[in-house]
């Protein structure tokens, strides 16, 4: 296989990869990036100690007033839920009152 032959296989497979890519970032909605994401939390007023996190969830702890609580937050259908002990809530003011409070079940 000759240079030129190589660099070309090598382009278009590069250009697949891209390609499908941005399809499949396009077809779910355009998420985002995982910056995105973390800002949103905060603008909901939950600090998060992020572990991970992607453009639709991810998982960190928050500190309570019960110590340091291990949380998930999930984007769904365009809304931010939060998993925790308390349950699995809508992120809204109420839900984390009750998750710094620890006012869980």
């Amino acid at each position: 296989m000759t240079w030129r032959r190589l660099i070309v296989v090598l382009a278009a497979v590069i250009a697949v990869t891209m390609i499908g890519s941005y399809a499949y970032w396009r077809d779910e909605g355009s998420a985002g990036t995982p910056a995105q994401f973390r800002e949103r939390v905060a603008e909901a007023g939950l600090v998060v100690d992020w572990e991970n996190n992607g453009p639709r969830g991810g998982d960190g702890s928050v500190s309570t007033d019960c110590g340091p609580v291990d949380i998930t937050i999930s984007d769904l259908d365009g809304e931010l839920w939060l998993i925790a002990p308390i349950g699995n809530e809508r992120l809204a003011a109420d839900s984390i009152r009750a998750l710094i409070a620890c006012e869980w079940p």
